[in-house]
């Protein structure tokens, strides 16, 4: 757990870094060489470096032991931030989409210059490999958080694009696709930033992971191959704090003592554990064998 925590922040800070950086170079060359589209692509860029900082505190908040108040932990503060980072995007969204619409209105026909180009397909290769990296540590450590992040620099990558689309236009004697590419910019924040907020939203109402049915299936498997188990009947999992919370029915002999029926059940949290280590935790309920009505089974 605290290397998934550590792998977290360190993966937010290169962020910060790298969006410092672009949005430094691609606001001076934009406004230098008039181009909205790439003054636009900057505001995206510093955005993200605001909406990384949520990540951080996410991050640390989660990271706490549980305590008096908190007796589950502190692992819902990822998803909060989440939420709270794709607001930040729809704010930056609003205030991509209001420029773009003045400079529709009056275009600057000044046509940028190559080096405003150069700088837009630079963004692009580097803010694409920022997302296959924050992407790939977010999936290892099933971080919607760091997911999402990933996602900031896919959009930022994908503005880039539409700035650059936008300077060859203005290049070509077309200045109004400058600020028509900035709307694109701005729709795209705005979807990202939803897509992100329905996620969080899911997994704060303690919805389904995405690979519910392969890990139900496997988890039928490992019980079932437990000899005094008869029956899986039903299993439900969350996520909380990037592990997978799960409660495990399960029936048995009703002629077991207590003791019989509670060494299965540790057994069988002991197996899924350590079979998958994303398993934070395991709740067992038992029902007796052949007592029970398998009404709600799997």
């Amino acid at each position: 757990m605290e290397d998934r925590f550590r792998g977290g922040i360190r993966v937010a800070k290169v962020s910060i870094i790298v969006n410092l950086g672009l949005a430094a170079l691609k606001g001076f060359v934009g406004y230098a060489s008039g181009s909205s589209a790439l003054v636009a692509d900057a505001a995206h860029s510093l955005g993200d470096v605001l909406s990384t900082i949520p990540v951080i505190v996410g991050f640390s908040i989660a990271k706490r032991p549980a305590d008096h108040n908190h007796p589950y932990g502190h692992g819902r503060a990822e998803e909060l931030m989440t939420g709270m980072l794709s607001m930040i995007l729809l704010v930056t969204a609003l205030l991509v989409a209001r420029d773009g619409i003045a400079n529709l209105a009056d275009p600057d026909p000044r046509a940028p210059g190559p080096i405003a180009m150069g700088v837009a397909a630079v963004s692009i290769l580097v803010k694409e490999a920022m997302f296959r990296y924050a992407l790939a540590e977010g999936r290892k450590a099933r971080s919607d958080l760091l997911v999402a992040d990933a996602w900031h620099h896919r959009s930022d990558a994908m503005s880039s694009l539409a700035a650059l689309v936008g300077i060859i236009g203005a290049n070509a004697g077309i200045p109004i696709l400058d600020p028509i590419a900035a709307l694109a910019v701005a729709a795209m924040l705005a979807w990202t930033a939803v897509s992100i907020l329905r996620s969080s939203a899911h997994t704060l109402m303690d919805g389904r992971p995405s690979d519910f049915t392969e890990e139900l299936e496997r988890v039928k498997d490992l019980t079932e191959g437990i000899p005094g188990i008869v029956h899986v009947d039903e299993v439900r999992m969350r996520l909380y704090g990037g592990l997978v919370v799960m409660d495990v029915e399960i029936s048995v002999d009703a002629s077991y003592t207590v003791g019989t029926a509670h060494s299965l059940a540790s057994e069988l949290r002991m197996t899924l554990e350590e079979e998958n280590p994303h398993i934070g935790e395991v709740f067992v309920h038992i029902n007796p064998h052949p007592d029970h009505d398998f009404v709600n089974g799997v």
